[in-house]
């Protein structure tokens, strides 16, 4: 649904107490890279039209008021246009770089429009009950591989609720990586052996859903 839309990412950062507004470009389902995906505008070299009024944490909740013009001259945003417009909200997390992961909790389902022209009356001062928090399950047991020297690798489903969100506590993009027709296992080596990995991740650089590079890494991201 957000595919295409113009979307503002509105966050408290607990680090330092600050409020934030920004706006974003979704061009599909994937982490950014740059250039694709789900991306700052900032960081594909346009700018952020997003600015924040102010911010507070009441009881739980927070609450970020912020502007942005009804015309940005902006290729990557729609303008707001005089009349209701369809609106999609959603809560998520954010990655070590501060943007926006993938989601599945906490989005609105019906169609909700507002007239974001018609005049500044502010008609949000009910506080409802904080959403239910996801139910939490017991991950599969962890995968592992050792003595092995070949690996084949490939995109795959996520494993359910028991997958790949309850194995790293962190949410996925809707897909997942197998290794030896196992999800995300972990994986033993020795220092001083050759290993081969037959990695099936997609070829088309220019379009990150079909595009999945292996990374051999530290970082749990």
């Amino acid at each position: 649904v957000m595919e295409n839309s113009d979307v503002v990412v509105a966050y408290f950062d607990t680090a330092d107490g600050s409020y934030h507004a920004v706006d974003y470009s979704i061009t599909n389902k994937a982490p950014c890279d740059g250039q694709f995906g789900v991306c700052p505008d900032e960081r594909i070299s346009f700018r952020n039209d997003a600015n924040v009024i102010n911010g507070e944490r009441v009881d739980g909740f927070t609450s970020i008021t912020y502007s942005r013009p009804y015309v940005t001259g902006d290729r990557h945003d729609l303008n707001i246009p005089n009349g209701p417009v369809t609106i999609v909200a959603a809560i998520g997390s954010l990655n070590v770089m501060k943007e926006a992961k993938y989601h599945t909790q906490f989005v609105t389902k019906e169609n909700i429009a507002l007239n974001l022209s018609n005049g500044i009356t502010n008609t949000c001062d009910i506080r409802h009950p904080a959403p239910t928090p996801p139910a939490r399950y017991e991950p599969w047991p962890t995968n592992t591989i050792r003595g092995v020297h070949n690996f084949t690798v490939n995109i795959g489903p996520t494993g359910g609720d028991r997958g790949y969100s309850a194995i790293t506590n962190s949410p996925s993009w809707g897909i997942a990586w197998w290794v030896n027709e196992l999800l995300i296992p972990e994986i033993y080596v020795e220092r001083g052996q050759t290993y081969y990995f037959s990695v099936e991740g997609g070829d088309t650089p220019n379009n990150p859903a079909a595009y999945h590079p292996f990374y051999i890494t530290d970082s749990k991201e």
